[in-house]
């Protein structure tokens, strides 16, 4: 079972890798990157999507994972208004 279940699991991020549209990413981060505010919210079964979101973004690794992040990010990072919210 655990074989099928990573087995699965590899198969669906490679497909991510391979339907993921660099230009749109990008887009995306400098969003983020310009934003005074972020909020992740999730419901439900997208709750712990939401917190690992939130992890990441607050740890900067968004810029780790994209490269293409201000490197004043760590800094600026601190004097953003964050906020989470999930329901079960």
């Amino acid at each position: 079972m655990l074989n099928e279940v990573s087995d699965s699991s590899i198969r669906a991020i490679e497909e991510l890798k391979r339907r993921v549209d660099a230009d749109a990413l990008r887009r995306a981060v400098e969003m983020l990157d310009s934003a005074g505010s972020i909020h992740v919210v999730g419901y439900n079964q997208a709750s712990w999507i939401a917190g690992y979101l939130f992890f990441g973004l607050t740890q900067g690794s968004v810029a780790a994972v994209t490269g293409s992040l201000r490197p004043q990010m760590q800094h600026d990072r601190m004097s953003r208004h964050w906020a989470l919210t999930t329901w079960s």
